[in-house]
């Protein structure tokens, strides 16, 4: 360690600069702790001392008080510790300087020039992470010509997560020179979501390097724009096999941003590639498409999924059935899934049938009274007192001395309905 014990500090900050050199770990721990409160330069240069200990929970301890200090007093003394040999060092400082936030960023834009590489991409990170606009012009600058490939990838990827289009038009310059940054870059791109991009990213989908196509797809289904829409659904006609989940997924991803149910402009590729995801049980297809469910599918579009409804699985079709529009003609597709092997997906099918089309359940639920068990039966039941159906009474009150409490429950609720009736 060095020994941070000068002539100008005062008795008791030499008091502290001692008990920084003690063996014990403890008693430099708490020497440490004991700065809480003080200010000023030879403060923070015992502090910067002590981050740089070989002991964790001494670093700990000087991190936590040096975040209690100004910023404008740290940052010229930590940003060196950036380039510093050990590793352990090199991220005490940076998190302090992250915590820090903005009130770092006038410090570490210099840095960027820096001689230690270490240095400029560690400034670099950070001042991706404070998010300041501020940075977004000498952070431009690194990415554009920096010698070195971690500084110049530190610098996009900083770009990207502050998020201003002024950083585009040096993006879209970096990602037409093909000098190995694209992944980074179209990440960047898509990250920030300005229009200025869509060209220079559709371009990138022919390219032969499949993560650069596939980090394409992601971008432009992260810029949300609807006019990349038609351009990615023509897309996916000519794909590869590999490109068509991103593309479906980006597809749906830009029907979230817009709250739109783009399946409405798909065409039938797009369905099948959908239904190919949804069939594998594909966790993210599967929330998105539910999502888009819920704003709502006209029924030509509902039958396009139909055709495929025996692929879909249960967590799939029973969203697929409470879309069914008021006004759709659904009552031979419902009635058949009632007898789906789901039994929610029954029931969803009982329950939607009842509502759009009553004449059709009547028949339907007396039978299923006396031929289904479980929630099938539980949906009969309750079809049974919405449809008014009177002539259900005597399986009813068979099933009011059922052995399973709900059945007893729903049938004694429909029963209490139709005596009424009655």
């Amino acid at each position: 360690m060095n020994n941070p014990v000068a002539q100008d500090l005062s008795p008791f900050l030499k008091e502290i600069a001692e008990r920084m050199q003690d063996p014990d770990s403890d008693e430099r721990r708490w020497a440490l702790f004991d700065l809480e409160g003080q200010h000023g330069e030879s403060v923070v240069k015992l502090l910067v001392s002590g981050i740089q200990d070989p002991h964790r929970a001494v670093r700990e301890a000087a991190a936590e008080v040096l975040e209690s200090q100004r910023p404008s007093d740290c940052g010229p003394h930590l940003i060196p510790l950036l380039g510093h040999e050990t590793i352990e060092v090199r991220n005490a400082a940076a998190a302090v300087l992250v915590n820090f936030g903005e009130e770092s960023v006038v410090d570490l834009i210099p840095a960027l020039k820096d001689g230690n590489e270490d240095v400029r991409k560690f400034s670099a990170d950070i001042l991706g992470l404070a998010g300041s606009p501020e940075a977004v012009p000498h952070l431009c600058e690194a990415a554009r010509s920096d010698a070195v490939d971690n500084v110049v990838v530190s610098a996009i990827e900083a770009l990207g997560k502050i998020g201003s289009a002024d950083a585009v038009p040096v993006l879209n310059e970096i990602l037409s020179r093909g000098e190995g940054m694209e992944a980074e870059t179209i990440e960047a791109l898509g990250l920030i979501g300005d229009t200025a991009a869509i060209d220079p990213l559709m371009a990138m989908l022919s390219n032969e390097d499949p993560i650069i196509a596939y980090a394409a797809v992601d971008a432009l289904g992260n810029l949300g724009d609807l006019q990349v829409l038609p351009r990615l659904i023509d897309y996916l006609d000519e794909a590869a096999e590999f490109m068509i989940e991103p593309l479906v997924m980006a597809i749906m991803g830009i029907g979230h941003k817009n709250g739109r149910n783009v399946f409405e402009a798909a065409n039938e590729n797009v369905i099948k590639a959908a239904v190919l995801l949804l069939a594998e049980g594909h966790q993210d297809a599967t929330k998105r498409f539910v999502e888009l469910t819920q704003q709502g599918m006209s029924e030509s579009l509902l039958r396009q999924f139909f055709n495929h409804i025996k692929r879909l699985p249960p967590n799939v079709v029973v969203p697929l059935v409470k879309s069914i529009p008021a006004d759709g003609d659904f009552s031979a597709e419902l009635a058949s899934m009632t007898r789906h092997e789901d039994e929610w997906v029954a029931y969803t099918a009982m329950e939607t049938l009842t509502r759009h089309d009553p004449d059709s359940a009547r028949s339907l639920t007396l039978e299923m009274l006396r031929n289904m068990d479980g929630l099938r039966l539980m949906a009969a039941i309750r079809s049974a007192g919405e449809l008014q159906l009177v002539e259900a009474l005597p399986v009813l009150e068979t099933l009011q001395t059922s052995e399973n409490e709900d059945i007893q429950l729903e049938s004694e609720r429909a029963i209490a309905v139709l005596k009424d009736l009655s």
